[in-house]
C-alpha cells in the first residue's frame, strides 16, 4: 500500500493519533488502492489480494459508516470477483457477498438477489470489466492447447500471435467469445457457492425466480463441466463424508477401523504385524480427515466437521485409555495420535483446532497411563511452551493481578503437566530433562 506510506510522510508524527483528517486520509488511500489498482487489475495474483484485503475489511469492520457507504461498490466488486479462474479469489467473493447480503439495507438485498438470479439464469452483466495487457492470462496454461509451432496458448498476446500466424486477424474475436463463455461458467460456479447461504436469509424474496431458478441449479448439478459440478456439489459431498465418517467411528475398536481403509479384510486380521500397521495407517487416515473440516469455508462442513472431531475425540479417548483398551493398543493408538495433535493440532493457525487438539491431549493424559510415558518429554516441553504462546493475551493485563497463579493452574495445559508428573518414571526422566533443561535456556515467554 505505497499511497498509505507517502501519506504518513506528509504528515506531522505528532499528530497520527489525534489527526481525524489523517484517519479520513489513510481511509481513502485504503480503498483507492482497493478499488483503483488490485480489485480490477489485469494481474490475477494482485485481484486475488485485494479480494482477501476486501473480505477482511467487510468481515471486521462492516458495521463502519464509512464501509456502509461503500456496501454497493463492494456489491459490485464480489459480483465482478465470482467470474475469476482463480478458485481461492471465487470462493473468497462469493462468501464476501453473503456478508455484503447480512449487511445490507433492504434495497441492498433486493439488489443482492437480481444480481445472483441474473448471473445464474445467465442474464447478469459486468459493469466493470478487467483491461487486457500483453500478459493477461485469458485462458488457463494447457486449456487451449498448443500453437502450431509448439507455443502456448493462454495469455492475450499468445492468442493474437496465433490469428496473425493464420492469416484471420479476426479469430481474435472468436477467441474472446470463448474466454467470455469460460468467465460465465465461473461465475456461476462462484454464485453457487455463496447462493445456499444467501437463499436461507433472503426467504420471499426468492419465491418470484424459483420457477426460473430451480431448472438451472438442477442443471449445473449435471453440467459436463467439472467445474460447475464441483461448485455445485463439493461442498455436499465434504459435509456428507465428516456425517458418514462420525457415524461409522462410533463405538468401533483399534482393530475394527482396518474396514474403514477401505482395504478388503484377511482372516488373520488380529494376529498378522501387517494388518496391525493397516489398522494404524486407517486410525491415521481417520485423525488426518477430522482436521481440515474444521476450516472449511463452507459453514455446514465445519459444523459437521466439528461433529466428527467430537466422535474421533471420543474414539481416541476410549482407544488410548488403558482401562478400557488392551496396553499393547492402547500404545499403538498413543503412537499415532499423540505425535499427530502436538505437531499439527495444537501449532495450527486455526483457532478451533487448536482449542480441540488441546481438549483432546488432556483426555489422553487423563486415561493413557503407562502408555504415555514414552512421549512425555515431547508432551511436556509442548505444554510448557503453549503456557506462554496458547495462552489467552489478557494474561499480559492479569499478569500484575494476584490470582495470576489460581488461572494458570486452571488452564488445561498445566492439568495436563500435572497428569505427566505422575506418570514419570526412571528413563523418561533421561529423555526429559534435558529438553528442559534446552528449554528453560532458550524459551520466550516462560514466565508463565
Amino acid at each position: 500500500m505505497g499511497d498509505i506510506s507517502s501519506s504518513q510522510q506528509k504528515l506531522p508524527s505528532m499528530e497520527f493519533q489525534h489527526d481525524e483528517n489523517y484517519h479520513v486520509t489513510v481511509r481513502d488511500a485504503i480503498t483507492r488502492k482497493l478499488f483503483d489498482v488490485l480489485l480490477y487489475s489485469n494481474r490475477k495474483e494482485e485481484r486475488c489480494a485485494g479480494t482477501v484485503w476486501l473480505l477482511s475489511l467487510t468481515i471486521y469492520c462492516g458495521h463502519n459508516a464509512s464501509i456502509q457507504q461503500l456496501l454497493p461498490d463492494i456489491q459490485e466488486a464480489f459480483s465482478h470477483l465470482v467470474g475469476e479462474q482463480n478458485e481461492l479469489t471465487q470462493e473468497l467473493a462469493s462468501q464476501g457477498l453473503s456478508i455484503v447480503y447480512e449487511l445490507g439495507d433492504d434495497a441492498m438485498k433486493k439488489s443482492l438477489v437480481n444480481a445472483l438470479v441474473g448471473t445464474l439464469t445467465g442474464s447478469g452483466k459486468r459493469k466493470r470489466a478487467v483491461k487486457l495487457v500483453e500478459d493477461s492470462e485469458v485462458f488457463r496454461e494447457g486449456a487451449f492447447g498448443e500453437s502450431p509451432s509448439g507455443g502456448k496458448l493462454g495469455t492475450y498476446k499468445e492468442l493474437c500471435n496465433l490469428a496473425n500466424e493464420m492469416g484471420q486477424p479476426d479469430l481474435i474475436y472468436k477467441f474472446m467469445d470463448l474466454a467470455n463463455y469460460q468467465a460465465s461458467l465461473n461465475s456461476k460456479r462462484g454464485a453457487a457457492f455463496g447462493f445456499s447461504k444467501i437463499a436461507k436469509h433472503a426467504g420471499d424474496a426468492l419465491q418470484p425466480y424459483l420457477r426460473a431458478l430451480i431448472p438451472r441449479l438442477v442443471r449445473y448439478q449435471y453440467d459436463p463441466d467439472k467445474n460447475v459440478q464441483s461448485g455445485s456439489r463439493l461442498w455436499r459431498s465434504r459435509e456428507a463424508s465428516c456425517l458418514a465418517l462420525a457415524d461409522i467411528l462410533q463405538g468401533r475398536k483399534f482393530g475394527q477401523i482396518f474396514y474403514l481403509s477401505f482395504v478388503p479384510p484377511f482372516s488373520s486380521m488380529y494376529q498378522n504385524e501387517g494388518a496391525t500397521e493397516d489398522c494404524g495407517k486407517a486410525f491415521k487416515k481417520n485423525m488426518d480427515s477430522c482436521i481440515p473440516g474444521h476450516d472449511d469455508i463452507k459453514e455446514t462442513v465445519r459444523n459437521a466437521g466439528d461433529r466428527l472431531c467430537r466422535a474421533v475425540a471420543s474414539l481416541t479417548g476410549r482407544l488410548c485409555d488403558v482401562s478400557l483398551t488392551p496396553v499393547s493398543e492402547a500404545r499403538q493408538a498413543m503412537a499415532i495420535v499423540l505425535p499427530l495433535l502436538l505437531t499439527e493440532g495444537i501449532m495450527s493457525k486455526v483457532e478451533n483446532i487448536r482449542k480441540a487438539s488441546i481438549s483432546m491431549v488432556t483426555k489422553l493424559a487423563k486415561g493413557a497411563g503407562i502408555a504415555i510415558r514414552p512421549y512425555l518429554s515431547d508432551l511436556v516441553c509442548c505444554m510448557l511452551e503453549s503456557l506462554s504462546s496458547l495462552e489467552d493475551q489478557g494474561m499480559n493485563y492479569v499478569e500484575y493481578i494476584h490470582d495470576l497463579d489460581g488461572i494458570k493452574l486452571g488452564s488445561p495445559m498445566w492439568e495436563t503437566l500435572e497428569l505427566c508428573i505422575d506418570a514419570v518414571d526412571s528413563h523418561s526422566l533421561e529423555l526429559l530433562v534435558p529438553r528442559l533443561a534446552q528449554l528453560i535456556r532458550s524459551g520466550i515467554g516462560l514466565n508463565t
